[in-house]
């Protein structure tokens, strides 16, 4: 038995590539020898049916049922087809339920007491899939999380993005988790030849360095491979057209390089606070180097031009 280290994945902007973290980060966990639980607490359900557990949903075995009958953790629990992967699955009508909950005293501590169990003594890794709101299930998630993580997409508007993401945790950490740990914005969907996608990771680490904040120094690669493995409902490194290539590693680099920081809830002082108003003057950094990206790229464009104008002129 030991306790367990609950990792919350979060961003209040869609489709940024937070659901296909928590399957391959707590993929990447279990199959280095982890036990692993996801609890999907998003009515999409995405989680759910990206480790092939789409059943559950309309079954006795999902969170939904588990909060509207009283139900412990141990009642709804099932084994995913991944190794030491467990889930406890979602269903559609979470979004009635959040609402219900979000309007009661339980709207903090619900996560907590459902994981008050002996059940989750079994887990060395418990990962948090998240509806991309800060409303409803988020403080409740917050609350019961050790440590939080924001994948982000390399565009422009994702700064500012991120400051009213942090500020939210922030403001959850002063109030209700003053252990809360902060363990940074993953850079997703790479493309190492983009010269924005350039730009806007120096923007990140420039900013995390004004505003006490961590960049996961592993980048998550752009891969077709991605949408593949998730059309057959497997985590990325069950995916046999994936390996051999970078996307297959690179979560399961993610998930070592942060292990050393988890260490189930923490104790002692209190961490120094994220410098969340840093954060989005550093937006006008992207429009600058942008300018001059551009700037560039037009003039090797030009340049190509006239060479091959002047090649086909020979």
């Amino acid at each position: 038995m030991t306790k367990p280290n609950i990792i919350a994945v979060i961003n209040q902007k869609g489709g940024v590539g937070k659901t296909t973290t928590v399957i391959n980060l707590a993929s990447s966990y279990a199959s280095l020898g982890n036990r692993v639980l996801v609890v999907d607490t998003d009515y999409q359900a995405n989680a759910t049916i990206g480790l092939g557990m789409g059943e559950l949903i309309n079954s006795k075995y999902n969170l939904n049922y588990a909060l509207e009958n009283k139900l412990t953790l141990e009642s709804v629990v099932k084994p995913t087809k991944v190794p030491n992967l467990d889930i406890v699955a979602s269903n559609p009508d979470l979004v009635d339920t959040e609402q219900n909950i979000f309007n009661s005293t339980k709207r903090d501590v619900w996560l907590e007491k459902f994981l008050t169990s002996e059940k989750t003594r079994e887990y060395q890794i418990i990962v948090l899939d998240m509806h991309p709101s800060l409303k409803g299930f988020f403080i409740g998630c917050m609350k019961a999380a050790h440590y939080y993580l924001i994948p982000l997409f390399p565009e422009k508007y994702s700064s500012a993005g991120l400051k009213k993401q942090i500020k939210a945790a922030e403001e959850i950490r002063e109030d209700l988790n003053p252990m809360l740990v902060a363990l940074g914005a993953l850079i997703v969907r790479y493309k190492n030849n983009r010269d924005g996608h350039k730009t806007f990771k120096t923007m990140i680490e420039n900013i995390a360095e004004a505003s006490n904040f961590n960049v996961i120094k592993t980048i998550i690669p752009f891969s077709d491979t991605v949408a593949d493995a998730e059309a057959e409902c497997l985590p990325l490194n069950m995916y046999s057209r994936s390996k051999g290539q970078p996307i297959a590693h690179a979560y399961t680099a993610i998930a070592a390089e942060i292990a050393p920081k988890l260490k189930g809830k923490r104790i002692g002082r209190k961490l120094n606070p994220i410098k969340y108003e840093n954060i989005e003057e550093n937006n006008e950094v992207y429009e600058e180097e942008q300018k001059h990206s551009k700037k560039n790229g037009t003039r090797r464009k030009i340049k190509r031009i006239g060479k091959i104008r002047k090649e086909a002129s020979l």
